[in-house]
């Protein structure tokens, strides 16, 4: 999935005389906006989650319970590295 994007980025930066990645280029622009910022990473996460099927998820409690003990996880986490000590 990620495959395409990037080979036609390549090909795309290796156009003679196009200009594009110039300080007014095309893809200095999109450079700017989605990578120096860190938009992309962002995006390419939630694409991916929108993509889950949860169906499985639903059907089988036990998966469930996993799942919640996952989130759990990642929220406990984020509380303990985000404390001063």
């Amino acid at each position: 999935m990620l495959l395409v994007p990037i080979g036609f980025g390549a090909i795309l930066i290796n156009i003679p005389l196009a200009g594009l990645m110039e300080e007014e280029g095309f893809l200095r622009t999109i450079y700017n906006m989605g990578v120096a910022n860190e938009i992309f990473p962002l995006l390419i996460f939630i694409g991916i989650g929108a993509m889950t099927d949860f169906g499985p998820l639903l059907e089988n409690h036990k998966i469930f319970l996993l799942g919640a003990a996952g989130q759990f996880g990642i929220f406990l986490t984020l509380g303990l590295s985000s404390r001063s000590w």
